[in-house]
């Protein structure tokens, strides 16, 4: 699991049980990038990814989000 941040202030349970929750049944598909306040009032972000294809997709869409930005549908 990747974290930039200095402590992890989400319970390592929520994560795992967040991670489960993704992907479909084959493991080579699971994975999520979140960004959160944490318990410090400071923006941090973590992530775990079953691949580095997974890892380059959640790259790619939040690139896409931000680069669209101020239109009616970010995500289209």
């Amino acid at each position: 699991m990747k974290t930039i941040e200095n402590k992890l202030t989400l319970p390592e349970s929520a994560l795992n049980r967040l991670y489960d929750c993704t992907g479909t049944q084959s493991d080579d598909t699971k994975g999520f990038l979140l960004f959160y306040i944490n318990s410090f009032g400071q923006p941090a972000v973590t992530s775990k990814s079953s691949t580095m294809t997974v890892e380059m997709a959640l790259s790619k869409i939040v690139e896409v989000f931000v680069n669209s930005q101020g239109s009616d549908n970010p995500l289209k």
